[in-house]
């Protein structure tokens, strides 16, 4: 499965997600197949919210086509890690570095860089960002 994260920029969901023109309208993030569990987790320990309050906003934003689906992203976490201090990264890091569902493959110092990719990311827009799930 990919994950990726993506900003509609006046694009309708059905359109952005469009297996013959995928990735060629709205802006798009390759999320390195970061999907909710791991997304949930980490709000859980930037104390946001709790991880079955987050994992519940993760919803389909249409009808799923097929083996693809465009999902809600929490607003909550897309303002946390929009703003997330780089000192706030370096402490979830190593935590969030242990979960399961890294199976113990993701050293901390990549993780940092990731999470700061995707402060990057998210800061440049205030639209709603979107998770799309394909295979």
């Amino acid at each position: 499965m990919i994950s990726d994260l993506v900003f509609l920029q006046g694009n309708s969901p059905e359109d952005v997600i469009d297996p013959e023109t995928i990735y060629d309208k709205g802006l798009w993030f390759s999320a390195k197949n970061i999907d909710t569990i791991p997304l949930s987790l980490l709000g859980e320990f930037l104390n946001v919210s709790d991880y079955d309050s987050l994992m519940s906003e993760f919803q389909p934003a249409i009808e799923p086509d097929g083996e693809s689906v465009l999902l809600t992203f929490p607003l909550s976490l897309q303002k946390k890690l929009a703003t997330v201090s780089d000192s706030e990264i370096e402490s979830v890091a190593p935590k969030w570095a242990e979960i399961e569902e890294f199976w113990g493959a993701a050293p901390v110092e990549s993780l940092v860089d990731y999470l700061k990719q995707v402060r990057e990311f998210l800061a440049k827009s205030d639209e709603p960002v979107y998770l799309f799930w394909g295979a």
